[in-house]
């Protein structure tokens, strides 16, 4: 590996380091420390996704309802949500997770489990004890603790700092077939940080794009692509599950 200043991350605590270093300084954490972007190596990559023709052919007719969005999803959706910082990206992560019936997970790696995340899930209205979070980890771990939690949603953010690629999101749901509907939170910027943004839209069945806290439908696979913006977040609703 090249040591290039600021290029190596732990994907623990987010510690960023100029060279390769085996454990975290920081954290004290071992074998998380990898270059931006990418990830550790892991047992899922060898594993191997096996499936038959008829659960194939009986999944591709279901259609799931997202109640938080007037969206249309089938089982196995990946869903990419693009857009700049603070755009309302997590947040519509959020709701599509809380308002699908059954449990989800949220893997929150853009910033651990803390005010910030507590804020957006207040702001969200969510408050159910089988959404669960679990903060900055390797693939296999997220993979364990969703199969542990019997999630049917999970929402990666960011993909960029989780360093988890497309092709890694798609063997993920191929494995846990439990997992109906994966949203990959993509951040755009102009700084050039984040690599395979065109390959995950190329492999997503929906692409969401996020602006000023509205949300337009890019791409599916599932429908016609509306491009009139609509909001992200309900705020008297959500004020309303708030006090609840």
């Amino acid at each position: 590996m090249s040591s290039v200043v600021g290029l190596f991350v732990c994907l623990a605590c987010g510690g960023v380091f100029p060279a390769y270093i085996n454990w975290c300084t920081l954290c004290g954490v071992a074998g998380l420390v990898v270059v931006r972007g990418e990830r550790p190596r892991s047992g899922i990559d060898d594993a191997t996704e096996t499936t038959t023709a008829r659960a194939l052919v009986s999944r591709a007719w279901k259609r799931l309802v997202v109640a938080a969005y007037d969206i249309t999803l089938g089982p196995g959706a990946l869903v990419a949500v693009t857009g700049d910082a603070g755009m309302g990206k997590s947040t519509f992560g959020v709701r599509l997770a809380d308002s699908m019936a059954g449990p989800a997970v949220i893997g929150s790696y853009e910033e651990q489990p803390g005010p910030a995340l507590a804020s957006r899930l207040a702001r969200c209205g969510a408050k159910r004890d089988d959404l669960h979070i679990i903060g900055r980890c390797g693939l296999d771990r997220l993979a364990a603790f969703v199969e542990e939690k019997h999630a049917i949603a999970l929402v990666v953010d960011s993909v960029q700092v989780a360093g988890i690629r497309p092709r890694d999101l798609r063997k993920l749901m191929t494995l846990i077939p439990r997992l109906s509907v994966l949203v990959a939170v993509s951040q755009v910027n102009k700084l050039g940080e984040i690599s395979g943004t065109n390959e995950l839209a190329h492999e997503s069945d929906v692409v969401v794009h996020c602006a000023d806290m509205m949300w337009t439908l890019r791409k599916s696979r599932y429908e016609p692509t509306p491009t009139e913006p609509r909001m992200i977040l309900d705020l008297a609703r959500a004020n309303d599950a708030k006090e609840e």
